[in-house]
């Protein structure tokens, strides 16, 4: 049991200096602009103990949402949340100052999530220069709002995450992620994905 702390911790600094992200905001597409961690868009998230878990709540003035990790065995660990053997990661990231927000249709969305995907898998593949894998993928609708599962391979004989997962969804003017990084021999994909999913699906 020691050795399966000490690695574990061991995972968590690895993958709290994976996954940091890039500190200014830079030009994605035609049709995605930029995307700010700080700024007047920016939320402030607070952790909050609740029934059986805990809850992650984002607020900016009068504007809040928020989402609840329910786990008999769940704790936070910096900007994220261990939930029994796994990590997830969270982050909400402004899109644009002047973006109407109010207005945005499904496809809009979509366009600004995917941005957002190329934007986050570039600190890997343009910053840190890491040859990873293509990103896939997969749009899917949760109380009839868009959301962005997508997922890409770290490059070989990365140890110890081979894989990292995200969900990505628009709330307000913001990207609200999940990521859960894949540890080799230890997580399965479906796993981790189920777990992402299931979190998100808490959002209000």
């Amino acid at each position: 049991m020691k050795f399966k702390l000490i690695f574990f911790g061991i995972f968590l600094f690895f993958i709290s200096c994976q996954t940091e992200k890039k500190q200014s905001p830079i030009s994605i597409t035609q049709t995605v602009k930029e995307f700010n961690y700080v700024g007047k868009n920016a939320f402030v998230a607070k952790t909050v103990n609740v029934l059986g878990g805990i809850e992650i709540n984002f607020k900016r003035n009068k504007e809040l949402f928020s989402f609840k990790v329910i786990h008999p065995n769940v704790s936070t660990y910096n900007d994220g949340i261990i939930v029994g053997n796994k990590y997830v990661q969270y982050s909400s990231i402004g899109i644009e100052d002047n973006i109407d927000y109010k207005n945005l249709n499904n496809d809009i969305q979509i366009q600004y999530l995917k941005g957002y995907a190329k934007f986050q898998s570039e600190y890997y593949s343009v910053d840190q220069k890491l040859a990873i894998g293509k990103v896939k993928e997969e749009v899917i609708f949760l109380n009839n709002k868009p959301h962005l599962f997508w997922y890409f391979d770290m490059p070989k004989g990365n140890k110890p995450a081979i894989q990292q997962l995200y969900i990505s969804t628009i709330c307000f003017d913001n990207v609200l992620t999940l990521n859960s990084p894949l540890m080799e021999n230890i997580h399965t994909f479906e796993g981790n994905k189920s777990l992402l999913l299931t979190i998100i699906k808490t959002l209000k």
